[in-house]
């Protein structure tokens, strides 16, 4: 067993200082892929956050410890485009309009 995976296993059993060292590890990795994707800092934070909160409530349905990385990546990647869309939802229909002209 990896360590990774005992510290899932920790996460999951409720230990605090497991989920810490889990955000700790994963928090600078996604934050960059969330600022590629997202293209703003904000938009890219909100996601990181949205996909920790998901992510510790989520736990429990994570079956291999070591999947920890992937599984977390894709919960990140589908609030990123979450973000966008409801960012782009929000957006004066006249800005919208324009911004399909211009591609």
């Amino acid at each position: 067993m990896s360590s990774l995976e005992q510290w899932v296993i920790d996460a999951k059993a409720g230990d605090n200082q497991a989920w810490n060292f889990l955000y700790g590890r994963y928090y600078p990795a996604l934050y960059s892929i969330a600022l590629q994707i997202c293209g703003n800092t904000a938009l890219a934070k909100d996601a990181v956050q949205n996909t920790f909160i998901t992510a510790y409530l989520k736990l429990g349905s994570l079956k291999d410890g070591t999947a920890f990385g992937g599984w977390i990546r894709k919960i990140l990647i589908r609030n990123c485009y979450r973000s966008l869309r409801r960012e782009n939802n929000n957006r004066p229909l006249d800005e919208k309009c324009f911004a399909s002209e211009t591609s």
